[in-house]
């Protein structure tokens, strides 16, 4: 429901008028920053990174506060691909392939899976560089209302068509194999939030 709702709201608050719209970078803002913490780096990497990134946003919002709040969104999603991209790296497991694991309660999968759920995990990864891509393109060009459109409403609806259109492939290229309900997927990425991350 909240998946759902929260772009729709962010759509009635951009299209009422009732503020400035480069207020709704805010709560981008918060979710890059927890989205750190979901990242597969070291303590001491991680702190390094919060660091830099606290010392550029402080400086950003000196010199040039909107630009600065409207690239909030951008590293979100920056964000976000790490967390898929760098468990790419050995001795990491996959954030799918990790998914996977957990909603099967620690199975091994098959290898034809194994595969599948890394080249999926790469898939995330990219599209979420895409859409950082495009939020930088759209804060460069000063069009504040566009920049907030994507990255609160048309953003989350792009993720949402790829994750069903992805569902739908893997039931028909894996047909032979007993498929994983997406309710329990939901179920395990809400139960165990930033934890999917983390290598069992």
């Amino acid at each position: 429901m909240l998946a759902v709702g929260a772009p729709l709201l962010a759509l009635w608050l951009l299209c009422s008028e009732f503020f400035d719209p480069i207020w709704m970078t805010l709560p981008d803002t918060v979710f890059a920053v927890i989205l750190t913490f979901g990242i597969p780096l070291s303590p001491r990497s991680r702190f390094s990174m919060l660091f830099v990134l606290s010392l550029g946003m402080g400086f950003g919002f000196i010199m040039n506060p909107r630009m600065t709040a409207l690239v909030m969104p951008v590293l979100m999603n920056l964000a976000l691909s790490l967390t898929f991209l760098l468990t790419l790296k050995p001795p990491e497991v996959p954030l799918i392939t990790r998914l996977a694991q957990r909603v099967r309660n620690q199975r091994p999968l098959p290898l034809e899976l194994q595969a599948y759920t890394q080249r999926l995990t790469e898939c995330w990864g990219v599209l979420l560089i895409l859409l950082a891509l495009n939020g930088l393109y759209w804060a460069l060009s000063g069009e504040v209302t566009l920049a907030m459109l994507f990255a609160n409403t048309l953003n989350f609806f792009i993720m949402a068509s790829f994750f069903v259109c992805e569902l739908f492939y893997r039931r028909i290229r894996f047909r032979h194999l007993t498929p994983s309900s997406p309710i329990e997927v939901l179920r395990v990425m809400r139960r165990d939030g930033l934890n999917v991350t983390k290598h069992d």
